[in-house]
């Protein structure tokens, strides 16, 4: 069963702008077929995404990072689950494979939670 939020991200992708979306979809398939994308990776992601695409990287809801990041994950699921359906894949590569995923979700966690913070301070600012 997909979550909401999953669903969320997955209809802002479906809105992108081609070229956005071209590029993103690049971008997931170079990370999952790494099969590493960690905090050092998100931090690269998110500055080449602001210096090629400015402000629309952290416009809308969700913000263009959140939906990117979305993207790698279903990516790197995908290739998780391909790996499963071929032959037996090593047990701790595929262990370690789904705490990095495990680690992304909570990363992705903490930036909406840090969003939504930031978000109701300002408005709560306003009204000073």
């Amino acid at each position: 069963m997909t979550s909401p939020l999953a669903l969320t991200f997955q209809r802002a992708f479906l809105q992108l702008d081609p070229v956005i979306k071209m590029w993103i979809q690049s971008k997931s398939n170079q990370f999952a077929s790494v099969g590493r994308f960690g905090p050092c990776e998100l931090n690269s992601l998110t500055q080449e995404m602001t210096a090629r695409f400015g402000q629309t990287a952290s416009a809308g809801n969700p913000p263009l990072t959140e939906v990117a990041v979305n993207q790698v994950l279903q990516r790197m699921k995908q290739q998780l689950a391909s790996a499963g359906s071929g032959a037996s894949p090593d047990t701790a590569e595929l262990q370690k494979k789904l705490q990095q995923q495990q680690m992304l979700l909570q990363l992705l966690s903490n930036v909406s939670k840090s969003r939504h913070e930031t978000v109701t301070n300002a408005i709560s600012n306003l009204g000073r």
